[in-house]
């Protein structure tokens, strides 16, 4: 049984955001052979341990951005 291709690749949330955008730990762990990352750490989503480790980051997105109209009123 041939296995079904896929005609596009699967995107990913990191294609939509900047290289540049600020992401936090979001639970503190030690990587095999590395230094411990704390908990509630900043990084940029282009920094190599958040690329290897995804799981425990999360996107910081500003207030300003998702309250537009209610700061306005």
């Amino acid at each position: 049984m041939a296995l079904r291709q896929r005609d596009k690749p699967t995107a990913h949330i990191r294609d939509l955001l900047e290289g540049d955008q600020r992401v936090v730990c979001v639970e503190g762990f030690t990587p095999w052979m590395g230094a411990t990352i704390e908990r509630g750490r900043y990084y940029h989503l282009d920094a190599p341990i958040v690329r290897q480790y995804p799981q425990f980051f999360a996107v910081c997105i500003p207030v300003a951005d998702v309250l537009v109209d209610e700061i306005e009123r």
